[in-house]
């Protein structure tokens, strides 16, 4: 079981995170989930699932990522998405957009 699971909602087409994201901490699981399709989170700059600096970090409903970031509180923002089952996808397309979220991590 993951330590967090959080549902991305479908309004037309936005795929809408909850507000606020959980805050959350080294070593914790996370699982995105949507009743209307398949979920994909995208952190544009760092992910607190990485430790190498990565960008554009791409996590699905399918993964069950552990936080890696270990260090004082700190913002990551994330660009939401959903494929619906007729393919459609529907999410976030420029800023701002309600379909994405900040990631509070750290203690």
């Amino acid at each position: 079981m993951p330590t967090h699971t959080i549902e991305i909602t479908v309004r037309g087409t936005d795929a809408i995170p909850p507000t606020p994201l959980p805050k959350m901490d080294f070593g914790e699981t996370v699982q995105y989930f949507s009743k209307d399709g398949v979920v994909t989170i995208v952190f544009p700059k760092d992910s607190p699932f990485r430790t190498d600096g990565a960008v554009m970090t791409a996590i699905t409903s399918n993964d069950m990522p552990t936080i890696q970031y270990n260090g004082k509180l700190r913002v990551f923002e994330c660009r939401c998405f959903v494929l619906l089952q007729n393919g459609t996808v529907v999410g976030w397309k420029s800023d701002p957009s309600v379909s994405g979220g900040a990631h509070n991590v750290g203690h």
